[in-house]
């Protein structure tokens, strides 16, 4: 059915109407390239290889465009894995929002899946009756990421300040709960852009990894949960599997920003 699509773009797209959104394309590359980028800089997953190019199906409304993408992420082993990205512009930036991945094979009943192919493609994802304002970009890896990240800013600053005060809220609790944390706790923050949806936490005394989420879904750019003055965190330690995050632990303390916290009790 995707090569039927890319045709069917191709056959439908005027010359004017490709002209005037060849800028959501590439915004919308950029930002899913980005993305994969950022899973990558921390050691999370690798870009596929070998070289290939993959088709991104993109559709337009206003400042948001909903990607779908298949056969770039390998998890599924045989079967084929559907990315789903929303992705939204501000002032000439781009980011991912959100992120959905699904299984092509197993999950083609699900209303998830359903929805966000009709986001893309048109009311009915089992037949050929589709939209036709949606256009076609490619992906091709492998491809060069970026090394380092934004400098300081006074946003960042304040950013990780307001993590260093959920940490501690958060670890008071946990404490409370049965979680083993020393009164006073270094925290070690992977590295982040202040457009980056999460970042990582570990804990040095316990090695323990959590993740933090500083913004909303489907909002790169919103500043509610830093308004709030409170993140959300969760524990993504998986115990049994340190030795596969071992380089990952190494790169947050070699590169990561570092915090004390107290822990009450």
């Amino acid at each position: 059915m995707l090569a039927a699509l890319i045709a069917a773009s191709i056959a439908f797209s005027s010359a004017a109407n490709a002209a005037t959104t060849q800028a959501d394309v590439t915004a919308a590359i950029a930002a899913i390239k980005r993305d994969m980028c950022i899973a990558e800089f921390w050691g999370v997953v690798g870009v596929p290889s070998p070289p290939s190019v993959f088709y991104a199906f993109i559709r337009t409304e206003g400042d948001t465009s909903y990607a779908w993408l298949e056969g770039v992420d390998h998890s599924a082993g045989k079967d084929r894995i559907a990315s789903f990205y929303t992705i939204k512009r501000r002032n000439g930036k781009s980011a991912v929002g959100r992120y959905d991945s699904y299984n092509t094979v197993a999950m083609q009943q699900d209303p998830n899946y359903q929805q966000s192919w009709q986001r893309v493609f048109g009311l009915d994802w089992q037949t050929s009756t589709y939209n036709r304002d949606f256009q076609v970009g490619e992906l091709s890896v492998p491809f060069e990421c970026w090394t380092e990240l934004e400098p300081e800013t006074p946003l960042k600053r304040r950013m990780v300040d307001v993590i260093q005060k959920s940490a501690a809220n958060f670890f008071t609790l946990a404490k409370r709960g049965g979680y083993t944390f020393p009164e006073r706790a270094t925290i070690v923050i992977a590295d982040f852009d202040t457009d980056f949806l999460n970042t990582l936490l570990l804990v040095l005394e316990t090695g323990e990894r959590f993740n933090l989420t500083l913004h909303a879904p489907g909002d790169p750019f919103g500043d509610s949960f830093l308004e709030r003055g409170e993140y959300q965190i969760a524990d993504v330690s998986q115990r049994g599997y340190e030795e596969y995050f071992a380089p990952l632990k190494k790169k947050m303390i070699a590169a990561g920003i570092k915090r004390e916290i107290w822990v009450g009790k």
